[in-house]
């Protein structure tokens, strides 16, 4: 099984987009990369490099406190024929940054950041055999590795296998435990227990997807759910953080403005606030809460 970030179309290019790593913890702490390190904002304003010197585009916070990312180099020529490394880090909540899976070539395959409160890791690759088929596979804490759902014809919903995927960009479990899926310009929701697969919504973005375009392939990027089932959506190219409710109505949540656009997004434990990930240019990424209506 490959991940479907390895696909090779243009490999540099995992590398190149913008990350959507933001978590919140119970402190009220907020995490995020800029790609070169991982920041902490406290809760009365400063800032902290807390992992220096780490490439992830992903992170994930755990119960404990535990703050998992990972830093991925890439050496060779612009054509995506050279060779990736990563490693798995863990940042424990007294600081300490040990990692738990060493410098490896290639990429993930059994570790993702995708994971459940019952420690389940979620993650979008390619079945086995003749037939090319984009599926989710779930990975229990003993690392073993089955099919949830796909298989079934691109954008089917269904149970488990007779659903079917197309192109899985990001996933992301909600606070409602269910796993969300952006497969191209289509949002749509899993059943972690049962793999049954609904579309909330089939056209999220403006435009078809290019693939060829990191920028159109990732218009839709960090993605995240309350305890209610309404979804919030990092819509990169629209600047805008949509959010889908529960009946599937498609509203502007919020819009970036002064050439900023979102990546990612996370719901404060509390549930009272979303935390924006956002990129302008290059290299410039800030974070900025947004209250929620009760």
């Amino acid at each position: 099984m490959r991940l479907l970030l390895t696909i090779a179309l243009l490999a540099t290019t995992a590398l190149a987009h913008p990350g959507i790593g933001v978590v919140v913890d119970k402190a009220g702490n907020v995490y995020y990369t800029d790609l070169k390190q991982v920041w902490r904002l406290a809760p009365d304003g400063t800032k902290t490099v807390v992992v220096p010197n780490v490439h992830t585009h992903e992170l994930h916070l755990d119960a404990d406190g535990a703050l998992y990312g990972e830093h991925v180099t890439y050496t060779g020529p612009q054509d995506g024929s050279g060779t990736y490394h990563f490693r798995v880090w863990k940042r424990t909540a007294d600081g300490r940054v040990v990692d738990v899976v060493p410098t490896t070539a290639g990429f993930r395959q059994q570790v993702t950041f995708v994971r459940d409160a019952a420690g389940n890791m979620y993650a979008a690759g390619e079945s086995e055999g003749e037939s090319l088929q984009v599926v989710v596979r779930k990975i229990d804490a003993h690392g073993r590795s089955t099919r949830l759902a796909g298989g079934g014809p691109a954008f089917a919903d269904g149970s488990a296998t007779a659903a079917g995927f197309r192109d899985i960009r990001w996933m992301a479990i909600g606070q409602d435990q269910k796993l969300y899926v952006i497969d191209g310009p289509a949002l749509r929701r899993v059943n972690p227990a049962t793999g049954a697969v609904t579309t909330l919504v089939r056209a999220l973005t403006e435009f078809s997807p290019n693939p060829l375009k990191w920028d159109s392939r990732h218009a839709l990027m960090g993605l995240t759910a309350d305890a209610q089932g309404n979804v919030y959506v990092a819509c990169h190219t629209c600047s805008s953080v949509k959010k889908v409710g529960r009946d599937g109505r498609v509203t502007i949540f919020n819009r970036s403005s002064g050439g900023w656009s979102p990546t990612g997004v996370a719901i404060a434990p509390a549930g009272d606030k979303v935390w924006i990930l956002e990129w302008r240019a290059v290299s410039d990424v800030r974070v900025r809460a947004v209250a929620l209506r009760r």
